[in-house]
């Protein structure tokens, strides 16, 4: 939710749904500039969405660099270039503080007092669990359920997906990961474990982003990191990063090695994965070591 003035007009928009994407692609018929607010996943995979349909376009994100908290700056880094080569123009480290319009918004006003032309804007923010609702239960600071390894948040009572803090057995460190994969994942072990079936979470979380041409893999969970080690080239869109964390790999992201991100996401399941000291020898072949 924005809270500044003008953040009802008509033709501000999110994106949570199929009917969101067919109202927003009926509404740029009649649109020429398009202003995302947020320069994550879903901004930037619509930024360069629309602009294959030839708009203009503008992200503004409080980031430095885009992605830079998820996949560190080299590979942010990365994407925005390619972005920018595709027409795409960044606003970043700024926020939006006002919308001007008449019933529908014309101007988006940032913190610094830039003024953008808009005929459209898409907010893409992020998401907040929906949790206040319940009695009973102690929250944590983002709102989230705290569960165990058997999503167990209290007697009798489970919650599973993007509302869900749960242990992550490879590191022991709780996580909550907003993707619909791991929400698939939870609610088949919540399941079992409600039907009386103990059955503890051991999967490796795994997601993929398809943008401006690129389609990376991300396998793991890692907040933050001691090191990125980089087996490749990212100016060249052609890499595995390894996030590391106490000489530990705690995940890693990569372009253009769908097969080798493959038998990352095995090892780590295994608890085989190679240690940074191995990672650093070239070259590298994941796929033999996970025939060992």
């Amino acid at each position: 939710t924005l809270n500044v003035p003008g953040a009802d007009l008509k033709n501000i928009f999110t994106l949570r749904s199929q009917d969101d994407a067919d109202l927003i692609i009926k509404s740029i018929k009649t649109a020429g500039k398009v202003v995302i607010v947020g320069s994550s996943f879903i901004g930037l995979e619509a930024a360069y969405s629309l602009g294959e349909r030839n708009l203009d376009i503008t992200v503004v994100g409080m980031e430095r660099v885009p992605f830079e908290h998820v996949f560190g700056e080299k590979i942010g880094t990365m994407f925005r270039t390619a972005h920018e080569k595709h027409g795409t123009h960044f606003k970043l480290e700024r926020t939006v503080s006002g919308f001007e319009g008449a019933e529908k918004v014309k101007t988006v006003i940032l913190d610094d007092g830039q003024r953008l032309d808009a005929d459209l804007v898409l907010v893409a923010i992020g998401v907040q669990p929906v949790t206040d609702y319940l009695r009973g239960l102690d929250l944590l600071e983002d709102g989230s359920i705290k569960v165990d390894g058997f999503f167990r948040a209290g007697k009798d009572v489970y919650a599973a997906g993007d509302i869900a803090t749960f242990p992550d057995w490879h590191t022991g460190l709780g996580v909550r990961i907003e993707h619909w994969r791991t929400a698939q994942q939870h609610g088949r072990y919540a399941a079992h474990n409600m039907a009386g079936k103990k059955s503890g979470f051991r999967s490796v979380p795994f997601f993929w982003t398809m943008q401006v041409g690129l389609s990376l893999r991300y396998v793991g969970h890692a907040k933050e990191w001691d090191e990125i080690m980089v087996n490749g080239d990212v100016a060249k869109q052609d890499f595995i990063a390894f996030f590391i964390k106490n000489n530990q790999v705690h995940a890693a992201a990569g372009v253009g090695h769908d097969r080798e991100m493959d038998a990352v996401e095995e090892l780590m399941r295994l608890k085989n994965m190679l240690p940074p000291a191995a990672l650093r020898k070239q070259p590298l072949d994941l796929l033999s070591h996970l025939n060992k």
